[in-house]
């Protein structure tokens, strides 16, 4: 009865390749912070999020807090975040 698209909801796409992929993350009118949770990752590895149009480091995750689900912020209202996942190298 009500369109899933309220103009306030985030919406997050994760295009995804073998073991890696990017987060294209959307803020519309709501609050700043959105929790994703990433599919695809193996729960037994790091993953290195870098956001992608400044190279900023986001940090190093375990596959299985990037499952459960991370915090994003998107400061501004109507706005957008593009985040690379990159699995590290095992040690």
């Amino acid at each position: 009865p009500q369109d899933p698209i309220d103009g306030k909801a985030g919406l997050v796409l994760q295009p995804w390749s073998g073991d890696r992929g990017y987060l294209f993350v959307f803020r519309q009118a709501g609050g700043p912070t959105q929790r994703v949770a990433i599919q695809g990752v193996d729960p037994g590895r790091r993953y290195r999020l870098v956001s992608v149009r400044d190279g900023l480091v986001l940090g190093n995750f375990p596959g299985s807090v990037l499952r459960r689900g991370i915090d994003l912020v998107l400061p501004a209202p109507f706005s957008a975040l593009v985040v690379s996942v990159t699995p590290l190298a095992s040690q």
